[in-house]
C-alpha cells in the first residue's frame, strides 16, 4: 500500500509527527515530498508517486486554502488535489484542529469535490487517538478499493471448451436456422453464430478422425 500526503510546507512539523506514527499502525510506503525526491526533476517525482499511490491524504491547516494560492493555477497543493481527483484516487483529510475546507463557492472548479471527503479532527492532545482512527479509515478504504477491484476483473473463460454431447448434436446445432433465434440483441445473435461455427468446426475435426479411423483399420484387414 502506498499512500500520497499532500501539504502545505508550513504544516510540516504536524505532517512529520502524523507519517511517523501512521507507519507504526499500519504498513506502509508514504510519500512526503520533502523526504522521499526520488528523481532529479522534481515535479516529475511528485506527479509519478501520486499517480502510484493507492489513498491520498490532505492535510488541512489555515494554511491549506488560503486565497492567494489556492486560486493560482500553479499552486502544487491545488495541482496534487486536482490530479488527485482526476484519478479518482480516495482521498481522506487530515483535519488539523478540525479545520474544514472552504465552501465549494469558494474554491477553483476543479477542486472542489474535495469538500465532500471524509475528514479525521486532529487535535494535539489526541493525536494518537486520531492517528488510530485515520489508520482504521485507511485500511476501510483500501479494502473497498481491493473489493471494487475483484468485482470489476473481467471474468476468466476457456474459450478452448466448447460445449457438446455428441458428433449427431453438434451436427444439427450447425443446421440451425438463424431467423428463428430470438433476436433480442445484436450481441446475442452473433455469440450464438459464434457457438455454431465453432461446433461445426469441431463435428469437421472429429468426422475426418473417424474416416482416418476406418481406412487405418481397413488397411489392417488386408495385412
Amino acid at each position: 500500500m502506498k499512500l500520497f500526503i499532500s501539504y502545505r510546507r508550513r504544516s510540516w512539523g504536524s505532517v512529520h509527527l502524523l507519517a511517523d506514527k501512521l507507519k507504526a499502525k499500519i504498513k506502509s510506503d508514504i510519500f512526503v515530498d520533502y523526504e522521499n525526491i526520488d528523481d532529479t526533476d522534481f515535479e516529475r517525482s511528485i506527479l509519478r508517486h501520486l499517480r502510484e499511490s493507492d489513498i491520498v491524504l490532505v492535510v488541512v491547516t489555515e494554511y491549506t486554502f488560503s486565497h492567494e494560492r489556492i486560486h493560482n493555477e500553479n499552486d502544487w497543493v491545488r495541482r496534487e488535489i486536482a490530479l488527485a481527483l482526476e484519478l479518482g484516487k480516495p482521498i481522506l483529510l487530515v483535519l488539523i484542529d478540525n479545520l474544514s475546507p472552504p465552501s465549494p463557492s469558494d474554491l477553483p472548479k476543479d477542486i472542489r469535490d474535495i469538500t465532500h471527503m471524509h475528514g479525521i479532527p486532529f487535535y494535539p492532545e489526541y493525536f494518537d487517538e486520531a492517528v488510530q482512527k485515520l489508520a482504521k479509515a485507511v485500511t476501510t478504504a483500501l479494502a473497498t478499493i481491493s473489493s471494487s477491484q475483484i468485482i470489476n476483473s473481467p471474468e476468466q473463460v476457456n474459450d478452448n471448451i466448447v460445449p457438446q454431447s455428441n458428433v449427431s448434436q453438434l451436427s444439427s446445432l450447425t443446421k440451425t436456422n438463424y431467423s428463428d433465434v430470438p433476436q433480442n440483441t445484436t450481441g446475442e445473435l452473433q455469440e450464438y453464430k459464434q457457438y455454431n461455427m465453432e461446433a461445426n468446426l469441431h463435428r469437421k475435426c472429429s468426422a475426418e478422425l473417424i474416416l482416418a479411423l476406418l481406412c487405418l483399420t481397413g488397411l489392417a484387414s488386408f495385412a
